[in-house]
């Protein structure tokens, strides 16, 4: 893996912030914890919103089912994050998944998983809105590329 860079953490970070503010309680945000796919996969990806639960997931990581929305914010891992974790994510059955691409300024949000792909993809730039569908989320693109 390579070292994250200090423009990646800082997405990471406004993400925290922007995603901590709109859920009001109503779900957990994972900053860069496991989720367990099956017995040998547990990626931890840089932000997952997960089903609200009182002990915070403290007795396991939670489980694919658990998981209402998957984040990676890609850099240098472009390629990696679209051709491997995405797959391994939409095979798990996780509703949806985003791609935060640093280099383009573009979010790709990708849902309906079917036999490990999604079947729907949507790019989103600087100007647009992206609305979650697995949770009640909207951000503007311009302030997670600020």
């Amino acid at each position: 893996m390579s070292p994250i860079g200090p423009i990646h953490a800082a997405i990471v970070k406004r993400l925290n912030t922007l995603l901590s503010r709109s859920l009001h309680g109503t779900a957990i945000l994972s900053v860069q914890d496991p989720i367990q796919l099956h017995d040998y996969s547990e990626p931890q990806p840089d932000l997952a919103i997960l089903q609200y639960r009182d002990d915070f997931y403290a007795q396991a990581h939670p489980v694919a089912d658990d998981v209402l929305l998957v984040i990676e914010v890609s850099d240098t891992t472009v390629e990696y994050d679209r051709d491997e974790k995405l797959p391994r994510y939409a095979h798990a059955n996780i509703a949806e998944a985003w791609l935060i691409d640093v280099n383009s300024f573009t979010i790709e949000q990708h849902v309906q998983p079917r036999n490990g792909k999604y079947l729907m993809k949507q790019i989103f730039e600087r100007g647009d809105t992206i609305t979650a569908q697995s949770v009640a989320l909207q951000i503007d693109v311009d302030r997670i590329f600020e």
